[in-house]
């Protein structure tokens, strides 16, 4: 798309946040926006909510947060991502070292794009919250999104909102707390220290 190239080639773009919410974004337009999101040094929110990406568009961001190093917010809701396109985006969390929050929510990541985020969170040490809400993730991937998000010491929110996962999806094991019924997990904050006399 020749207004990302302008834009990637223009010294004086200092674009921080960018919303391309429901604007029917294609994967070809998502590799020529992939080449601004990889050279810009001020983005720093970035929301393409509702586009048509699929797993080709998602390789293509993926590849992108590869190099960025301002990002800290992405929201890829609704995107058609699937297994693959999750998959992707969690293999370029794990080397991120910006990104604090990650939106993900109905793209039909299933068991196989959670596996791959919990796997994420094990080396990615900066995100503070994950919206995988309705999803279709069931027990494997849930379980491991919660071991994970457990283990994790920046993570303070986690959203499993409507996928298929039995009980409380893990909210006991991870020491937090649910907030309403619907499936979002918060970390509970460290207690403070006792003031000495």
């Amino acid at each position: 798309c020749a207004i990302f190239d302008a834009l990637r080639d223009n010294p004086h773009n200092k674009i921080a946040c960018w919303d391309l919410a429901s604007q029917g974004l294609t994967p070809a337009v998502a590799r020529s926006l992939a080449a601004h999101v990889a050279a810009s040094h001020t983005l720093t929110s970035l929301s393409l909510k509702g586009n048509e990406l699929g797993r080709d568009g998602a390789l293509a961001i993926a590849e992108a947060l590869t190099s960025n190093r301002t990002l800290t917010r992405l929201d890829l809701w609704s995107n058609g991502l699937g297994p693959g396109g999750c998959r992707a985006i969690a293999a370029a969390l794990k080397a991120s070292p910006t990104l604090k929050e990650l939106v993900l929510r109905q793209n039909h990541a299933r068991d196989d794009g959670a596996l791959a985020l919990a796997e994420a969170l094990q080396f990615n040490r900066a995100l503070e919250v994950l919206d995988v809400g309705w999803n279709r993730i069931g027990s494997a991937g849930g379980s491991a999104l919660v071991a994970s998000a457990k283990a994790h010491r920046a993570l303070v929110e986690l959203d499993l909102e409507g996928n298929e996962l039995p009980g409380d999806g893990g909210a006991h094991a991870m020491g937090g707390e649910w907030v309403g019924a619907n499936g979002r997990w918060v970390q509970a904050p460290p207690p403070e220290e006792p003031a000495s006399g």
